[in-house]
């Protein structure tokens, strides 16, 4: 049963344990916010170029801040939080005027604030023990979907990135014939980057971002995938990418960081801005410069091309490769039934039980190899069926249509919220297991299908 929201009188008392969990909630996911870019760290005059602004501005405040006194226990009672996020809105308003839209973007922010502040926990509400939360779990379906509905159906949790799942690139993918061109092109798009022409605004972007150096502890908080054009072009020579939506994935993923950890204000942020274009420009000729560099068919006929018979013979190999796997699979299996035979036999002294024992075991034989036909040879014929099927190409998700998909998803109810977690949880098996109420993801984590797919429900 959800707890009805804290009344007006208990502002001024202590923050409670399931109050304080709410806030830090809350103000994560106002973060995340389209409307909440410019409130999110401090104002810096000098970087926004206005020194005036502590003249007119007394008492600054900010998202970030608000979020670094929640977690140090600095709020004495719910009035002194609230206050801090009104007194962000007061500062835009008195510095920007009513009509600029940094003020707007803070006046609905300001509506979000409203809309969750409504749902604050009583004072009476207590934060359930290590064992209610287990006995919670062992509930039924009906009874834990019911718990988890709010008066207006807002969402209880948070969305959170996981550990970092990178792995060592301990050894080099092997390149496929048909993905050879597209990665010399990969290459020759990490040149036009690097070009001389550029360097005024591509620079930030040729090392790894080192945060020490740059005064920047924070950014490791905010971005678990760091990328840059080095790490990329490294990636690119040393075999690392399979084909050319790998390479594109990892450089679109770079600027999705830039994008991610420096407001649209921010010099760095308009330099990625320029870089993408290039990029853009550059990624749009990939079909023709293919075509102008693929080989001519040589002694084939003008009306026939190479490269069909070139897929067919490397998957041939694949699906041989396969067939061998599954038979050693199941030789061993017969293997190991022929040995329990064997067991059997010996173990048995009477002639009767021996012979009891053989026609137990004779059928076991049988099924193995039985198995052993039924299993390669349907196989064959699945797997030359394969290539016929070709997937409909998912459009690339991009980083404003990311930012609707964080802004609308923290605003939906408790039901669609439910089917947007299960979009996320059938398309990476990783998170089947974990709890919804521990379940921590960031937006760039996520596949470009599992992205566009969840744009696609919160439209």
């Amino acid at each position: 049963v959800p707890s009805p929201p804290a009344a007006p009188a208990e502002a001024s008392q202590p923050i409670t344990p399931a109050q304080h969990k709410f806030l830090l909630h809350g103000i994560r996911n106002i973060k995340r916010t389209k409307d909440a870019f410019a409130f999110n760290a401090p104002v810096d005059p000098i970087k926004l170029n206005i020194p005036s602004y502590l003249d007119f501005i007394k008492k600054p405040m900010d998202l970030g801040t608000m979020e670094d006194k929640l977690k140090r226990g600095a709020y004495s009672s719910i009035d002194e939080y609230v206050s801090d996020f009104h007194q962000i809105v007061e500062n835009t308003t008195i510095f920007n005027g009513a009509e600029h839209p940094v003020t707007k973007a803070a006046v609905n922010m300001k509506g979000t604030f409203d809309k969750q502040m409504s749902n604050l926990p009583r004072a009476d509400v207590t934060e359930p023990t290590p064992a209610e939360k287990k006995a919670a779990k062992k509930a039924s379906v009906s009874k834990a979907s019911a718990a988890r509905r709010d008066g207006d159906g807002r969402p209880k949790r948070e969305i959170h990135p996981p550990p970092p799942r990178d792995l060592p690139y301990s050894s080099v993918k092997p390149k496929k014939k048909k993905y050879q061109l597209e990665l010399r092109f990969c290459q020759e798009v990490v040149n036009e980057m690097n070009k001389p022409k550029y360097q005024m605004f591509a620079f930030p972007f040729y090392q790894p971002v080192d945060p020490v150096a740059l005064n920047i502890p924070h950014y490791h908080k905010i971005i678990k995938k760091p990328m840059d054009l080095g790490t990329v072009s490294s990636k690119l020579k040393g075999g690392q990418y399979e084909n050319a939506k790998e390479f594109e994935s990892d450089v679109r993923l770079m600027f999705a960081n830039c994008f991610k950890f420096n407001p649209p204000m921010d010099q760095v942020h308009q330099m990625g801005r320029q870089l993408e274009e290039v990029f853009n420009r550059k990624w749009d000729q990939k079909k023709e410069w293919i075509e102008d560099h693929t080989p001519a068919s040589g002694p084939h006929s003008p009306g026939t091309s190479p490269e069909p018979e070139e897929e067919e013979e490397e998957e041939e190999e694949e699906m041989e490769e396969e067939e061998e796997n599954e038979i050693s699979i199941l030789q061993k299996q017969i293997a190991a039934m022929s040995k329990q035979v064997e067991m059997i036999k010996k173990k048995s002294s009477p002639p009767a039980p021996t012979k009891k024992g053989v026609k137990s075991a004779k059928p076991a034989k049988k099924v193995g190899k039985k198995s052993a036909t039924t299993v390669t040879l349907p196989a064959k014929v699945e797997k030359k069926a394969k290539p016929k099927v070709k997937k409909e190409r998912i459009p690339y998700v991009t980083y404003e249509e990311k930012q609707e998909i964080s802004n609308r998803i923290n605003t939906l109810p408790e039901s669609k919220m439910a089917t947007a977690l299960k979009i996320i949880r059938d398309n990476m098996p990783n998170l089947r297991g974990v709890d919804d109420e521990e379940l921590e993801l960031d937006i760039d984590e996520l596949s470009n299908e599992v992205l566009y797919k969840l744009l696609t429900f919160v439209r």
